[in-house]
């Protein structure tokens, strides 16, 4: 594969990089002018439905974590299966 570009190609890249600027630029002025207008809108916390999710998702989170923090291991299982077998 050559990493040659042909002369079409090499006039391509600075009309590219001028567009993609023109973008950028074009994008950032957009999102300043919204920021004046609405200068609160970053600022607000984040909505209490989403709160409420995360507050109900780590009680459960929670819950099931103390149910498994009471349970044997499985090497508990093992050495309490391996007792019984050598009881019987």
């Amino acid at each position: 594969m050559s990493t040659l570009l042909s002369a079409s190609q090499t006039t391509l890249v600075p009309q590219q990089e001028t567009l993609s600027d023109d973008w950028k630029q074009q994008l950032t002025k957009r999102l300043d002018a919204y920021r004046a207008h609405h200068p609160q809108a970053a600022a607000l916390p984040a909505s209490t439905k989403s709160n409420s999710t995360n507050s109900r998702a780590s009680n459960i989170a929670r819950t099931v974590a103390s149910r498994y923090a009471a349970a044997p291991t499985y090497r508990e299982l093992l050495v309490a299966a391996a007792q019984a077998a050598r009881a019987e």
